[in-house]
């Protein structure tokens, strides 16, 4: 494994609702990352928009898009949401939620920790509501969650056919 490269300074974490170029960024990478094969950019456009952009402020503080911005420019993004999709028959969980969802790092801003500090601050939002506990998916991030005190709790498929672990913790340790 390779070490880590040098910390980050001027990191700010913000919602996305807050940055119309952070909200962009987070739109985009959720779309290559994870959209391409399952919705036409269009569509993946229109359901970020109302999901992320025009959506009132829930009392549990979802859903929300948190984009990290270093030195002012949009470097990672990790949401909160109802439902993460993984749904009949594939959800082994049914009714969890919420879902930590689209954690994503730009490739010149890997391994230095964004992803657990936005993971951090998707609990940080959970607990200031009394949230109990949170659920997500991944196909191949393990350690890092586990890291962070996510346990696995089920295998499962998404509707692309793609292996993931479910993984679970309470909000507040």
């Amino acid at each position: 494994m390779e070490g880590r490269s040098e910390a980050l300074t001027l990191v700010e974490i913000i919602d996305a609702r807050d940055n119309q170029g952070a909200a962009m960024a987070a739109r985009d990478w959720g779309y290559a990352q994870w959209g391409a094969g399952n919705l036409a950019r269009t569509e993946h456009a229109a359901w970020f928009q109302q999901t992320f952009l025009k959506s009132p402020m829930l009392e549990a503080a979802v859903p929300v898009c948190l984009v990290a911005l270093v030195e002012g420019a949009p470097a990672a993004t990790a949401c909160l949401v109802g439902d993460d999709g993984l749904g009949p028959p594939y959800d082994p969980i049914a009714g969890a939620t919420p879902w930590i969802a689209s954690v994503y790092t730009a490739p010149a801003f890997r391994r230095r920790g964004l992803a657990a500090h936005l993971v951090r601050a998707c609990l940080d939002r959970l607990a200031a509501v009394s949230v109990d506990q949170v659920y997500l998916y991944t196909p191949d991030q393990q350690r890092l969650y586990a890291n962070l005190g996510f346990e696995a709790v089920a295998l499962a498929r998404t509707r692309q056919g793609e292996e993931v672990t479910v993984m679970w913790r309470r909000v507040s340790p």
